[in-house]
């Protein structure tokens, strides 16, 4: 059911931060983007957040099939009619994502569960990733890219933790590799007490705080399913905007732009999740490609910063160093908060002085500035 309107005179992404009264001064520039999934995937749930104040929606591709959004984008198309109010439509993307192999199995909603499968892991124990197809243990778990043990060596941090944790919760595992056998087994440390549920995710953690010394992994910008619902859905809804999930340099933009131009989405926007080292150093080019920035999983454990990992000293001055480069350019920022508020706080507090205001809620939530 497409059911949005073409007749704005203007499409640049800017325009809905701006006031369509330029008298109005009570206007409020940060835009919210709520995360639609199984605690609000119903009707009424979506129409109390656009009530709320949402104004646009983010359909995560890494978990769930196609059915399962399909009946998300249903929804909400429903709850748009009963409140007379749109809402912008973003999907966001698998992409380059490493994660743990485990069976899961689909509830009666469609939604993927895994409950029952939580590995319970004490600082000191012995755990090995392997690249071999095998079934997922308390101390063997399997990842789901096949070159990942050649990407590693003896003293490289790993972290393993459930999708869009903060970082700093019981779901957060630091690794330490200790040696890699037979070019598919990583053995390793743990750093730390975990309890690892749902669906987990890896991320190697860049040996340099000033440059870029880790092998990167050549899996594609767009997944084979990346594309299958990106085609599919756009078939019957209109899809304002794709958060190309680790994004690493200008190549990336205009591959997706290519993509999306080629099946019909020229309208589409491009926001570029920047999620690695290796994305900052290319920020500038990227900066000028993509139609949005969104800064990704910024949360603390120590030192480490998940996703873009550095001292956390450091991050004032990256954040004020990015800030100085985006005026006049959409962010987003990915904020998981529930039970972590001062991670956020504290990578929030580099924007402080440049932002209109910012306002939390619970869970994967986005918020958008304009700089």
């Amino acid at each position: 059911m497409k059911s949005k309107t073409h007749f704005l005179q203007d499409l640049n992404l800017n325009s809905i931060l701006e006031p369509a009264d330029p008298t109005d001064k009570n206007y409020c520039a940060t835009k919210i983007v709520g995360t639609i999934g199984p605690a609000c995937q119903a009707v009424d749930k979506q129409v109390a957040m656009l009530e709320a104040g949402m104004s646009a929606a983010r359909f995560d591709l890494t978990w769930g099939p196609i059915e399962y959004h399909r009946r998300s984008l249903d929804n909400l198309q429903t709850a748009m009619k009963q409140t007379r109010r749109l809402c912008a439509i973003m999907l966001d993307t698998l992409g380059r994502e490493v994660m743990i192999r485990r069976p899961f199995r689909i509830e009666a909603d469609g939604w993927p569960n895994q409950a029952g499968q939580e590995i319970n892991v004490k600082m000191g124990q012995t755990l090995t990733l392997t690249t071999r197809d095998i079934e997922c243990t308390d101390t063997l778990l399997p990842v789901t890219y096949p070159k990942f043990a050649g990407m590693m060596e003896a003293g490289d941090t790993l972290y393993v933790g459930r999708y869009l944790v903060s970082g700093a919760d019981s779901a957060s595992l630091y690794l330490e590799v200790i040696e890699v056998l037979d070019g598919c087994d990583v053995v390793c440390i743990a750093k730390n007490e975990a309890v690892l549920d749902g669906l987990l995710t890896v991320f190697h953690v860049e040996r340099s705080s000033d440059e870029l010394l880790n092998l990167q992994n050549d899996l594609p910008l767009l997944s084979d399913y990346d594309k299958e619902c990106i085609i599919s859905l756009a078939a019957d809804y209109e899809i304002d905007f794709i958060s190309l999930s680790y994004t690493r340099s200008i190549d990336d933009i205009l591959e997706a732009r290519t993509f999306l131009d080629a099946v019909g989405l020229t309208n589409t926007k491009i926001f570029a999740k920047l999620e690695s080292r290796q994305s900052l150093l290319n920020f500038k080019g990227i900066l000028n490609e993509a139609d949005g920035i969104i800064i990704s999983r910024y949360c603390m454990k120590g030192d480490a910063y998940v996703g873009v990992p550095m001292p956390a000293q450091e991050l004032s001055a990256c954040t004020s160093s990015a800030v100085q480069l985006m005026h006049g350019h959409t962010v987003s920022i990915s904020a998981s908060v529930h039970a972590y508020p001062s991670c956020c706080a504290c990578y929030l507090s580099g924007w402080h002085d440049t932002c209109f205001g910012c306002q939390m809620v619970d869970g994967a939530t986005y918020v958008w500035f304009l700089l």
